[in-house]
């Protein structure tokens, strides 16, 4: 697991401040490692300290120190931050089926708990920015902010021989919000969400973000390779359908829509290598509706061969688990789907074994996914499960992870 960067909460005292790398015009995975030095049980969250001007309203996510070009952000639906403890919910004692849902739980004294935050560049120059969040309890019913109990973090520029990065690979919405294209010279290489390396790395990008685009129609974003401007002709990699999008949703602030692209190994004994694309889908604003869970942050990721335009694996996260798995047998493009359709429900409740039924709990699945790729070849075995957000992909225990929050 990455590094947790300590934050110990007590009463009008600050915590030591810190330093993280961000990824320019892509969304960091922040661990935390909270310990509760308040003397006695609290139920606890983070929140940055800088929230629009209508924070809680409507819009339920924070910014950096400077400006707004940093979203800080969380999943959970929980409006006052990012919730250090919880419990998931049971079907007997919450009369609930809704088991991917959680309650917030005191933190014991002198209890460490981790907490994950994300930290989103969207716009904006790429330099040294900072981002400082402090603690929030509840005491019989009572919400209260600890102003003084905060924890400043500096947020660096990942370098190339000693040189800030200048021009990474970043998405490009058009005026329509319907077309993004790709630009950008520099290519990081693989950063995993949960287990990311103490550095990141960049390569020429090449002429490869201009043969990718994201084209939203409908209910529908499609990931093309080689495609005209407006998504038509070239080979699609991917698409994913939400069920719950409506048209004219505005994909810049309610809806956002943020693509990342990383180069993720080469096979030099054939000649190939492979990308993968990290889509993230957030919910920012509380006007999409009650049936929203807001905030909340779901990422899909495509591993792609793009000279052959195919699509050897796929991975997202179900409940704080890592899963990956291969295209089902004769299956060419990877499908993915948001929110429940008609079919869902007994796929849910399959993936939600996975992790019990799991014998490996990789560490990393996606670094057992590129030694398949582009190492020593094993055969693939193990418990294969249905993804709820990934329709046409066989998860495999080996690329299975256990629950993040215990490394």
């Amino acid at each position: 697991m990455a590094e947790s960067i300590p934050f110990d909460v007590q009463l009008e005292l600050a915590s030591p401040a810190q330093s993280a790398l961000y990824l320019p015009y892509g969304t960091r995975t922040l661990r935390l490692s909270v310990t509760n030095h308040i003397g006695q049980p609290r139920k606890l969250w983070l929140q940055p300290v800088r929230t629009p001007g209508d924070y809680p309203t409507h819009l339920i996510h924070g910014h950096g120190d400077e400006d707004d070009d940093l979203w800080i952000h969380w999943a959970g639906g929980d409006e006052i931050g990012a919730c250090v403890k919880t419990r998931e919910k049971s079907p007997l004692e919450d009369r609930s089926l809704k088991f991917w849902e959680v309650i917030p739980e005191e933190v014991e004294a002198g209890e460490t708990r981790p907490v994950f935050v994300n930290v989103s560049h969207h716009a904006g120059d790429v330099r040294p920015r900072s981002l400082t969040l402090c603690a929030v309890t509840e005491q019989e019913g009572q919400v209260r902010v600890l102003e003084k109990s905060a924890l400043k973090i500096h947020l660096e520029v990942p370098s190339v021989g000693g040189t800030p990065v200048q021009d990474p690979v970043r998405g490009v919405w058009d005026e329509t919000g319907a077309h993004l294209h790709f630009v950008g010279s520099q290519l990081p290489d693989y950063v995993s969400r949960w287990w990311p390396p103490p550095a990141f790395e960049y390569q020429a990008a090449g002429d490869l973000p201009s043969r990718l685009g994201l084209h939203l129609k409908d209910n529908m974003l499609t990931f093309t390779l080689d495609a005209n401007s407006d998504g038509t002709g070239g080979v699609t990699l991917a698409q994913v359908k939400d069920h719950d999008w409506e048209a004219g949703q505005d994909v810049a602030r309610m809806r956002p829509i943020m693509p990342e692209l990383f180069r993720f190994c080469d096979d030099p004994r054939r000649g190939r290598s492979y990308y993968v694309a990290r889509l993230w889908f957030l919910w920012f604003d509380k006007r999409l509706g009650k049936r929203h869970e807001v905030p909340d942050a779901e990422r899909i990721e495509i591993v792609f061969d793009a000279e052959r335009g195919s699509v050897p694996y796929m991975g997202t996260d179900f409940h704080y688990k890592e899963t990956w798995g291969p295209l089902r047998s004769r299956e060419k493009m990877g499908k993915a789907e948001l929110g429940l359709g008609p079919s869902d429900l007994d796929d849910l409740a399959v993936q939600a074994l996975v992790g019990f039924l799991s014998s490996t709990k990789a560490a990393n699945p996606a670094q057992r996914v590129a030694q398949g790729l582009c190492g020593s070849r094993t055969r693939q075995r193990g418990v294969q499960a249905h993804v709820p957000l990934l329709t046409n992909v066989n998860v495999l225990d080996r690329t299975t992870s256990g629950d993040v929050r215990d490394g």
